[in-house]
This record gives C-alpha cells, structure tokens and sequence, in this order.
C-alpha cells in the first residue's frame, strides 16, 4: 500500500537524519580539541560559515535539480555528498580537507530537505498528510539532540574510556555517523527501484 511504501521511506529518513546530524553538536567540539586540530574561534566560524555558504549557494539551485534528477535520485545524491563529507571528518585533519567537508555536507544537507520534503508529499495519501507529515518532521527534529545523545555521545565517551585518543575517538563517530547515513542511502535506494 502507499502507507507502507512511505513507512520504507521514513525509515530511510531516520537512518539519513540521525545519521548526518549525531554531530551537529560535537563537530565544534572536535575542531576545538586541544588534542587534536585545536582551532581558534575564528577559524571555527569560517569553516561551519562555509556548510551555511553551501545551504545558501546551493539553496537557489535545489527545486532545479529536484525536478531535473527527480525527488528520489537527488536525495540520493545529497546523502551522497554527506556521506561523503562525514568520510573526510573521519580520514582526515588536513584544513583544507575539513572545509570541503563542510561544503560537501552543506549541499547535501539542503538537497536532502529539498528532494525529501517534495517526495514525501508525492508518498503520502492526502487523507493522512497532517499525521505523517508530523513523523517525517520528527525524523528530521528528533535527529539533532537524540542522534548525539544515543549515537556519537556514547562512542566518543567509550572510547576515550577504552583509552583511545580524544580526537580518534571523535573521528569514529563521524565514521559511524557515515555508516548510518549510508544504511539509509541504501534503503532509499531499493524503495526507489522498487518503484
């Protein structure tokens, strides 16, 4: 039934939201680190101003790319280019590198909320908009404050208790945060080739 395929959908959202956004609030954090890339203020607002440049930069072009690729294959391709940019906080603490990183995540992030949005008004039957509606915006809001407090909080926590370095720790979760985001990508993909 239609239910049941936005049911698939929806639980592609939670894999992607809680995945890309379990670091919304240790990213700082980790630039930070003393231990590890230890940047300054100033710094920090260049490289998280560059994910905001992206969302804005990309935000003009997003419903064009929704319509040329499709809602489906451009959500694919914003958990991709997230997917991506998490890869590069987890392999790397070259400068440059974390500044693509932000770039990539920005663009990912509003083709995500693009594409995600027009397709799930396409898989909701009109008579339950309100209330599915409701639960595809609570993957998205519960996803911040949940995701880093039941996903990366604990890794980076056990980890540093496990002895491992502060900043390797941090990196795992962001390779954890990527492998979530990933399971998501590829049960959005069979619904889509389902479809």
């Amino acid at each position: 039934t239609s239910v049941a395929i936005y049911m698939v959908f929806l639980a592609a959202m939670v894999f992607i939201n809680f995945g890309r956004n379990s670091i919304a609030i240790i990213f700082s954090q980790y630039l930070t680190l003393d231990s590890g890339l230890d940047l300054n203020s100033r710094t920090l607002s260049y490289i998280i101003n560059t994910q905001s440049l992206a969302v804005v930069a990309l935000g003009w072009a997003a419903g064009w790319i929704c319509r040329q690729w499709g809602n489906g294959p451009a959500l694919l391709a914003g958990t991709a280019a997230n997917i991506f940019g998490l890869f590069i906080l987890a392999y790397t603490t070259a400068l440059p590198m974390i500044y693509v990183s932000s770039f990539l995540r920005g663009m990912g992030d509003v083709v995500i909320m693009a594409a995600a949005y027009a397709y799930a008004s396409i898989l909701i039957p009109p008579e339950r908009r309100g209330r599915l509606f409701a639960w595809f915006n609570a993957t998205f809001f519960l996803s911040f404050g949940l995701a880093g407090t039941l996903i990366a909080g604990p890794i980076i926590d056990g980890l540093i208790a496990a002895d491992y370095p502060q900043s390797r720790a941090y990196q795992v979760s962001f390779a954890a945060a990527a492998g979530l985001t990933f399971i998501g990508l590829l049960v959005q993909a069979a619904l889509l080739i389902y479809l």
